[in-house]
């Protein structure tokens, strides 16, 4: 028997923001199945909102057509499976239960729907559908980002591999190899000049008027520029960090220690701003401390755009870049810098080496073989 062409078409709600589109995938409206047969156009409910489902109510009905079945039957399809969508919720439900960043939670609640809106196009709809060769096509979207940015996706999108799909096909996708970085593709210090530091810090009081807030926020780009520390670990400073009179933090991303002198103006503006907690001097310890670093990492980015400084990427970071510059044009050995911002003396080299001075490499010694008189 000729197996007709099935069509999945949904019944919009009236107050269905997509009811002027019947082959919308992702509403919770009621999904029907359309075909032609016996010279008769036919239309049935597949007894289910969810598209993933009717596409297995879908597969069933052709089945029985195959197999000669002159009056095939709708069967509700099991309800048990969870799709990819599912999936993606629950994965960010988690992730907001763990000490992420908000900056992270972004990306994944913009970049987990759209891998899931790639493969409902591909009428794939649960984790066991997904392939290594979907991996490959998805990732070939991503061809005019930077590779330092398709690297850090990648990782997003293998946690989530890893949380939603089960071994059978797990095994298969975890061989997508990973996103390599040359040397060319790293990104390059970007540290402040004079003129736009100034810039800067001029342009923070025009975008906070509150005077508490202009404050911290000036005094958060003070503590970053004169000593290198990262956000996370500056909006997590605690007044015994600095009750002698030196910076002394254990870094959070390395565990490595970092110990300066601070000026007396600089510790005085810490002391200023203090919010009032007997601890902490940015943080009251009352909400997530990966909540305030965003919070911090928005206010920071806005004032940037309006000052024309804003570059993508990690933009408290240009801060640590603005440090480091100043320490080499004062002399300083990267054996010098990387004690002072907590890291070792491979990954300074590695990192920063393009700002060396070139006054400091005109002092090398110079072998001559000009011939002897």
């Amino acid at each position: 028997m000729e197996v007709p062409r099935i069509s999945i078409i949904v019944r919009h709600s009236e107050d269905c923001k997509q009811k002027g589109d019947r082959f919308f995938k992702r509403c919770e409206c009621k999904k029907w199945l359309e075909y032609f047969h016996n010279g008769k156009q036919q239309r049935v409910a597949a007894k289910t909102r969810s598209w993933a489902i009717a596409e297995e109510v879908k597969r069933t009905l052709e089945e029985q057509f195959k197999n000669g079945d002159s009056a095939p039957k709708i069967a509700t399809a099991s309800a048990g499976r969870v799709t990819v969508n599912e999936k993606v919720a629950l994965f960010i439900t988690g992730k907001e239960g763990e000490n992420v960043s908000v900056a992270v939670l972004r990306k994944y609640r913009y970049e987990l729907p759209r891998f899931e809106a790639f493969l409902s196009k591909r009428s794939k709809f649960y984790p066991s559908d997904i392939t290594l060769d979907d991996l490959v096509e998805f990732l070939s979207t991503w061809a005019e980002l930077a590779k330092i940015t398709q690297q850090k996706m990648q990782e997003r999108l293998r946690a989530f591999l890893k949380f939603a799909c089960a071994k059978d096909n797990l095994f298969d996708l975890l061989k997508l190899k990973g996103i390599r970085i040359k040397a060319a593709d790293r990104p390059k210090p970007q540290p402040l000049s004079d003129e736009e530091l100034n810039r800067l810090l001029a342009q923070v009081p025009k975008n906070f008027p509150d005077e508490p807030r202009c404050s911290r926020v000036t005094a958060l780009i003070h503590l970053m520029v004169s000593t290198g520390l990262a956000i996370v670990d500056a909006v997590k400073l605690e007044k015994t960090n600095f009750a002698s009179g030196w910076l002394n933090i254990t870094r959070q991303k390395t565990g490595r220690t970092v110990r300066q002198k601070l000026t007396p103006a600089l510790l005085k503006e810490l002391h200023t701003v203090t919010n009032g907690n007997p601890q902490y001097v940015f943080w009251n310890g009352d909400i997530k401390l990966s909540s305030l670093t965003g919070l911090f990492q928005t206010n920071l980015r806005e004032v940037m755009k309006d000052a024309k400084v804003y570059t993508h990427g990690d933009l408290s970071h240009r801060f640590r870049d603005t440090y480091v510059k100043f320490l080499f044009d004062n002399g300083c050995s990267t054996l010098e810098v990387a004690d002072a911002i907590g890291d070792t003396e491979a990954i300074v080299v590695k990192h920063y080496r393009s700002l060396v001075p070139d006054a400091k490499l005109a002092k090398l010694p110079q072998r001559s073989f000009e011939a002897q008189a």
